[in-house]
């Protein structure tokens, strides 16, 4: 059974409300390609010092695809508002948006499919990644 949220954003530039669910089958299998894709276009070595390039590929190949694969619907709620979100989402758009919208849109979904949070989701004892 799918369980959906919503999160609604306002502010300067953007009124939007986006519509996000518990993932299925076919959710995770787009978001393991974009992170396949994501990891073949942005490579980054293990012990990389580089910021920039941690950055981007935190953005790429973890934040971006869990938005983009959960997310059910983007409505943009004031005709007045000066920017628009398309739906499908890009990349390039995504980028572009502000931190906090982000962050909330990323929780939200982190929170209806905690097996996407870096380790897995937690166990009933509470440990992170372990099955029993």
């Amino acid at each position: 059974m799918s369980i959906f949220r919503t999160l609604e954003f306002n502010d300067d530039e953007y009124s939007v409300r986006i519509k996000v669910r518990n993932a299925r089958i076919s959710d995770g299998i787009q978001r393991s390609l974009m992170i396949f894709q994501a990891r073949l276009d942005n490579p980054v070595e293990a012990d990389s010092k580089d910021a920039a390039k941690i950055a981007e590929r935190v953005l790429t190949a973890f934040t971006f695809p869990a938005c983009a694969s959960a997310t059910v619907s983007i409505e943009n709620t004031n005709p007045d508002s000066p920017v628009k979100i398309s739906f499908p989402l890009a990349l390039a758009e995504f980028r572009e948006m502000p931190e906090l919208l982000v962050t909330q849109w990323e929780e939200l979904i982190l929170d209806l499919n905690p097996q996407w949070r870096p380790g897995g989701a937690p166990s009933e004892e509470g440990e992170v990644g372990k099955s029993s």
